[in-house]
């Protein structure tokens, strides 16, 4: 198995979760949509500087966590309402 040499310890784990968390930002609370446009940008380069199937699922996965991690304001939000 090739190693990656890009993206290796916790800059492999924390720039694919940080896309991910930053593609959330184009949800209807932020409106960021410039910023989810960056995110798939970004995270398509990097899926094409994967080696193996197993890079690409694992960069697929922290994606996604970090992509429903910062979605997760549309469960806690209506939650947060104060009650007369």
């Amino acid at each position: 198995m090739s190693r990656w040499p890009g993206l290796t310890g916790p800059v492999g784990i924390g720039l694919p979760f940080g896309l991910g968390g930053i593609a959330a930002l184009g949800l209807a609370p932020f409106e960021a949509w410039w910023a989810a446009i960056f995110s798939l940008i970004a995270i398509g380069w990097l899926f094409g500087q994967t080696v193996t199937g197993r890079q690409a699922a694992r960069l697929g996965w922290l994606y996604g966590f970090g992509y429903f991690a910062v979605g997760l304001i549309w469960i806690v939000e209506p939650f947060l309402v104060d009650l007369p």
